[in-house]
């Protein structure tokens, strides 16, 4: 069972590992191409809060598959404490964050398709002005969870 456990693990931290290098090569491309950001400024505001999201929790998970790596082949380790709560309390904002841009940028797309001619639901500073509050949002509404002990360590799947 540990065999299995490792290297499902470890696929885990290789398709993780993939997915954080293509969503950075996609980022930068995206911020070196300034020229297509004009034209669509809130579309790409939008997607690159979604690859923020991505590159925030990418790590995250592959520290957490390589705790489960080193309890699974060293058992009597245990990674409980604050830090392991933190770490998880941001993997959750990261969550409400990804939901919440999923959310922002459907109501963006309904104010293309419905109000195309009403520019100040198009325009830059509402958007960037919620996805900052959206950050905010996530932050505050899972920090009684964090300061309550409701994020709990998982002692045999080495993680919280």
């Amino acid at each position: 069972m540990h065999r299995i456990n490792v290297v499902l693990y470890s696929l885990v931290v290789i398709y993780d590992i993939i997915g954080l290098c293509t969503t950075i090569f996609l980022f930068s491309i995206m911020l070196f191409r300034r020229s297509v950001i004009k034209t669509d400024s809130v579309g790409y505001l939008l997607a690159a809060n979604s690859y923020i999201v991505f590159i925030i929790a990418s790590p995250l998970f592959i520290d957490m598959s390589m705790n489960s790596i080193y309890g699974e082949l060293h058992a009597n380790i245990s990674f409980d404490g604050w830090m392991c709560s933190f770490k998880l309390y941001v993997l959750y904002i990261n969550g409400c964050v990804h939901f919440f841009s999923f959310l922002l940028q459907s109501i963006y797309r309904f104010c293309r398709i419905v109000y195309p001619t009403r520019i100040v639901l198009r325009s830059f500073r509402p958007y960037a002005i919620l996805s900052v509050a959206q950050w905010i949002l996530a932050a505050t509404l899972l920090l009684p969870s964090f300061c309550l002990g409701d994020i709990k360590y998982l002692p045999q799947d080495y993680h919280c």
